[in-house]
């Protein structure tokens, strides 16, 4: 291999597309132990073109860099060598954003991406790199029929709410942040208003209300889904819980639970049902009908619909679409009441569903049979054999002659079914045939839900997305009869002209599609969406893992106990015996010692009287953990040995010592000595005997403590106020007190605090960078054990409080924020959450952070939320994407026909490549470059007249004298090419540069110098009016060429010549007529007296080609909107971070102090944004 490695590489020349390059770098890419640098060095010695060769099957060096997820060699192909970024293998169609998705690799999609990859490329299949991703997607355990509302259009009418225009779907937030709790079940939009069904039976609407078809009470317009009250006043004052609606130009129907009818809106064609008929109803009204098991309404601009299985009931103007005649008299012209249909016997053929238009009706049985109701007729226009599952209808035919109002209401009927295959049928008066829709996609598509307006047709697939499609002419076959016979059957049923040609295209941001709507004309459109699928588990904390964390640390603390700590505040003696405690702890257990502490809260001692030490000792562990060894039933030799000795004591005066006696009692003295409740009720039924064998001593519990765990102990931080010894400073000035003892039994980080007694006395007062409602957060879970003020707090507190918790060391308030996190993730948060997780140490929710990317990946990376993350975030993301869709079987294997690491290693120590781009110039680049030298070198002019070359010897340093050849892949120098009128340049640049340096800088006239005066302000740069005056050192010169003088009187003085274009007479002519003023020809200014000064040309500035159109200010109004877009949906985490950044850079530098220096600290736009526009609520 490296002798065919050597060949191949000397041979190679800038126009190479051997395969066997291809191969050989293809091979090496797979190899795992190369690094990426050296993998650069060695493909660019193999092949000159090493980013365009492929191999055998059409794949080239960044398609295997991406399937083996090579961030930096991709980066350097398309960065350094340009490689083309989208093209396709030959194998599959796949680019590399394609490969990179299928192996897993997702941190090398986020980085294509990044670089400029075209999304919408499809492959082979038609599939583009998200479709992938959808097919490979987490599947729900369930599947959902409601979630949350994604809208976009002109909301002309303001049908959407009080949002602006939008191109693309985004979420509804005026209505789901108010109602974050409700589930959207259905969504419908009219001309005017917009109806809101959610899971739980409640409807809003919002829109114009003239007539009242918002159902609100009012006619005013409601730029905010506000909720309809229906009346209640029904047997049982039951609440009415809505199951279906639908919604015309100027009404709204609902169907209640209980089969109750409601309307509302304007009632000028008779459309509400109600008799005698009102102008309008502007709250919802219960009809005066009744039938048994309605399933479902639907209405029309001039009619309304409500069935079941066997009934279909219509009411409204009679203009032929209601399925009942119309007498000569006109004097059924309106159905003011719902009246039955009888053109068809339902009993025998059930109605499976049904759809109403401006001018028809249409109705689908479960049969498979179609209905059109229309012309005063009841038309059957197909059968389909499978079961119908959706069907939707648009236009109609309607009798001009009833009313003024229908004039220009007809258009062609088209009628649409889905059935349960997934295949949709379509049937249009001007071909009268359901035929089967076929679509213009590579890949088969299975729709479960539809929707039709005026201009198009919108379907919801299994995979959860939303296309919006035309119905395409159906173009005339023309038949050869001589070659049709020699056709097969295949191609006869394949060519047969019986499908209808509907062009989809995919709309962006939909992944979840439940539902999607729009109105009639097809303006603005509305999808439900499933929730952001969000299954995984949080961190649970049973009952007996709370009582251990909590009497873990009292423990620790009563154990540990030491009188030098600083913690201790009482002594109590008993029987010459001396026990270290906390009032705090004693006080908030015992009655008996809060009395004391009360009367007397200095007091350090107490003396206990008629209490046995051993005794005591049990009971002032009981205090601090609520358990002892007499609770727990093992009592220890020493103890029991004790109350032997204590029973034998008590009972001397008897002749004969028992052998066996009961002492449970002893200890509910105790207990009621000292009131504590809880052990007394412990041992009131409890009896212990025990027998004395000899030394020995045998346990008996006559009536043994059941299996009890008592609670956990809690405190209560507001009691025994005249106990506090520390002060918690908060960040915003607020300062909370608590116990010193109970913060060192509960948190490490306190315990580490105070046991080193840094802050000396017996008060201390300590700080924390939170505010005051965080650390309240933290003081309850330490008293209490409770997240009850944490449950409800907002998303950036609860960060806050995860913040603390990790200061602290209080795992189990941190493990609590993070499932509080992880039921709040969304899709815009997760991104900053995840980053907080790992900048704290938050395993659980950085897990839950990566599984709800991976559940729901495909509108991660549409919306490129991924871009920010952190590359060491990001590539872990990726490992595990990996590991649970168990990609084991997708992995590029190394060749085995790849080069030796040795040999590639090697290769890449002798030609190191730069990660910098390097732009590669053609031949016809280098001949344009040398003409530029060439008009450079005479446009600028240097006067040598009195600087003598015998005086001044110049040479030409070793870089100039000798250039470095420039190496070619292969190691032969390319030779420069020289150009002598260049060279002259240069030389005469070298000479005045070295007659600059020997200047006599005594010879200097300073009095030509402006000095430099400190302003008021302290900043230097005030100093200066203008840039003129005071250039950023790395600013080009302003058309100024510097000239050497002969005349040494001048002591060399440096003159300034403008260089001024040239314009003719009738050039100035032709200006001053423009502008209205008189251009005169420029004048020379004198030399500055700062040297640091260059002069401004005086000339105006005249631009005659202005290449800025309209073009280019509509895109950049455009690109200023979605400036304030980002700038709108930037979080607030970040802003803060930003914030407090900055804040600690002031501080760092000192800006307020220092006086020699102007420093600014700000953020840096990403350009112009578009002015806010108040919307008033």
């Amino acid at each position: 291999m490296k002798n065919i490695t050597g060949s191949v590489a000397q041979d190679c020349t800038d126009k190479c597309s051997s395969i066997q390059h291809g191969n050989i770098i293809n091979a090496t890419i797979s190899s795992r132990e190369i690094s990426d640098k050296d993998l650069c060095s060695y493909i660019k010695y193999v092949c000159e073109r090493c980013e365009h060769v492929a191999d055998t099957v059409g794949r080239n060096a960044l398609h295997l860099a991406a399937s083996c997820g090579r961030n930096d060699l991709v980066q350097w192909l398309v960065e350094c060598r340009e490689a083309d970024i989208n093209i396709r293998d030959k194998e599959s169609g796949y680019t590399a954003l394609h490969r990179s998705v299928y192996y897993g690799k997702i941190h090398t999609t986020v980085e294509l991406i990044k670089l400029g990859a075209n999304i919408d490329i499809q492959d082979y299949d038609g599939l583009t790199f998200l479709d992938h991703i959808v097919l490979d997607r987490y599947q729900p355990l369930s599947i959902s029929t409601s979630g949350e509302v994604f809208t976009w259009g002109s909301n002309s009418n303001n049908t959407l709410g009080s949002q602006q225009a939008r191109d693309f779907p985004e979420l509804m937030n005026i209505f789901h942040k108010t109602h974050c709790n409700e589930d959207v079940k259905m969504f419908l939009i009219n001309h005017f208003h917009s109806i809101i069904l959610t899971e739980s039976g409640i409807v809003y609407s919002c829109g114009h209300g003239h007539g009242g078809r918002l159902g609100l009470g009012t006619k005013h317009t409601e730029l905010i889904p506000r909720q309809i009250k229906f009346d209640n006043n029904v047997p049982g004052n039951e609440i009415i819980q809505i199951k279906a609606c639908c919604i015309a130009r100027d009404h709204s129907l609902f169907l209640s639970s209980n089969g109750m009818v409601f309307s509302c809106g304007l009632n000028k064609h008779r459309v509400l049902g109600i008799k005698p008929a009102p102008e309008n109803l502007l709250t919802p009204k219960p009809l005066r009908f009744s039938s048994d098991h309605l399933i479902s309404v639907a209405c029309g601009d001039y009619h309304s619909v409500v069935w079941s299985k066997t009934n279909l009931f219509t009411w409204g103007l009679n203009a032929g679409q209601l399925g009942h005649h119309l007498n000569n008299l006109g004097d059924d012209k309106y159905i003011l009441t719902p009246k039955k249909v009888k053109f068809v016997d339902f009993e025998s053929n059930k109605i499976k569903t049904v759809c109403a238009s401006t001018g028809a009706t249409v109705i689908a049985t479960e049969r498979g049979d179609i209905f059109v109701l229309q012309e005063y007729q009841c038309k059957k226009i197909a059968r389909v054999n499978n079961l119908i599952v959706d069907i939707s209808v648009i236009g109609g035919k309607l009798n001009n002659s009833l009313d003024q109002d229908l004039s220009g209401k007809n258009r062609e009927l088209r009628v649409v079914v889905l059935v349960d295959s997934g295949t949709i049928f379509t049937w249009h008066t001007a071909d009268p045939v359901m035929r089967q829709c076929n679509f213009f996609l590579k890949r088969p598509v299975s729709v479960k839900q539809l929707c039709l307006n005026m201009e198009q047709i919108l379907l919801v697939t299994e995979d959860g997305e939303a296309f919006k499609g035309t119905f395409k002419p159906r173009r005339k076959k023309i038949s050869y009869h001589n070659n049709d016979k020699n056709k097969s059957e295949f191609h006869k049923l394949v060519e047969k002209d019986d499908f209808a040609a509907i062009k989809l295209e995919k709309i962006q941001r939909i992944h979840r599609a439940i539902y999607i709507g729009s109105d009639p004309k097809g303006q603005n459109f509305g999808v439900i969406q499933d929730r952001p699928y969000k299954e995984f588990d949080c961190i649970c904390f049973s009952e007996s893992c709370r009582y251990s964390i909590l009497t873990d640390g009292f423990h620790d603390l009563l154990e540990t106990i030491n009188p030098d700590d600083g913690l201790i505040d009482v002594t109590l003696t008993v029987d010459n015996r001396e026990y270290f405690a906390h009032k705090y702890i004693l006080a908030s257990r015992s009655t008996y010692f809060s009395k004391i502490f009360a009367e007397n809260p200095q007091k350090s001692t107490v003396n206990l009287e008629k209490v046995d030490p051993e005794c005591f000792n049990q009971v002032l562990k009981f205090i601090y953990t609520r358990s002892c060894d007499i609770t727990s039933g093992n009592l220890n030799n020493r103890t029991t040995r004790w109350l032997c000795e204590k029973w034998n004591s008590n009972n001397a005066k008897n002749e004969q010592k028992t052998k066996h006696c009961n002492f449970a009692r002893i200890f509910k003295e105790i207990a009621q000595k000292f009131h504590l409740d809880d052990l007394k009720q412990l041992l009131v039924e409890t009896e212990l005997e025990i027998h004395m064998d000899g030394d020995n001593m045998i346990q008996n519990w006559i009536k043994p403590l059941e299996n009890v765990t008592l609670p956990a102990v809690i405190f209560d931080r507001k009691l025994f106020p005249e106990l506090y010894d520390v002060d918690i400073q908060c960040s915003d000035g607020a300062v909370l007190r608590a116990h010193k003892c109970l913060l060192v039994a509960r948190s490490e980080y306190f315990s580490s605090m105070f046991s080193v007694r840094w802050i000396s006395g017996s008060y201390s007062k300590i700080s924390l960078p939170f505010a005051k409602e965080i650390v309240e957060c933290l003081l309850d879970f330490l008293y209490a054990d409770s997240f009850v003020k944490l449950e409800g707090k907002e998303l950036e507190q609860v960060c806050e409080v995860l913040k603390l918790a990790d200061l602290t060391l209080t795992t189990k308030l941190r493990q609590e924020s993070e499932n509080i996190l992880s039921r709040l993730l969304t899709i815009k948060n997760t991104v900053p959450l995840l980053t907080l997780a790992a900048m704290v140490n938050a395993d659980g929710l950085r897990v839950n952070c990566y599984r709800f990317i991976q559940q729901n990946l495909s509108s991660f990376l549409e919306l490129r939320l991924l871009d920010d993350l952190e590359n060491n975030l990001l590539h872990e993301f990726s490992v595990f994407y990996q590991n649970n869709r168990k990609f084991e079987y997708r992995q590029i294997t190394p060749y085995s026909t790849a080069v030796s690491v040795d040999e590639v290693v090697k290769i890449a120590s002798e030609r190191p490549v730069s990660f910098k781009k390097e732009p590669r110039k053609n031949t016809k680049n280098r001949r344009e470059e040398t003409a530029k030298r060439i008009s450079f070198s005479h446009d600028v002019s240097v006067s040598t007249n009195n600087i003598s070359t015998e005086n001044h010897k110049i040479k030409l340093s070793s870089s100039l004298e000798t250039s470095t050849p420039i190496s070619t892949p292969h190691g032969s120098p390319e030779a420069p090419k020289v150009n002598h009128t260049f060279d002259s340049f240069l030389e005469s640049r070298v000479k005045a540069v070295t007659a600059a340096n020997n200047l006599d800088s005594s010879s200097i006239d300073t009095d030509n110098f402006t000095p430099l005066k400190k302003s008021s302000g302290g900043s230097l740069s005030s100093s200066f009016v203008d840039d003129f005056q005071f250039p950023l050192l790395n600013s080009p010169p302003r058309g100024t060429v510097f000239h050497h003088t002969g005349n040494k009187s001048s002591n060399h003085k440096a003159e300034f010549k403008q260089k001024t274009p040239k314009m003719s007479q009738k050039q100035r002519k032709r200006l001053s007529s423009e502008n209205g003023t008189v251009v005169t020809s420029p004048i020379l200014s004198e030399s500055p007296k700062n040297p640091w000064k260059s002069l401004p040309d005086p000339t105006p500035v005249v631009n005659l080609n202005d290449e800025r159109n309209m073009d280019n200010i509509i895109h950049d109004e455009k690109k200023q909107r979605e400036n304030l877009v980002k700038m709108k949906n930037k979080p607030l985490a970040l802003t803060q971070l930003e914030d407090k950044a900055m804040d600690e850079l002031k501080r760092f530098y000192s800006i307020d102090s220092v006086e020699d220096e102007l420093i600014f600290i700000e953020r840096v736009t990403s350009g112009a944004m578009a002015t806010p526009v108040w919307v008033p609520k």
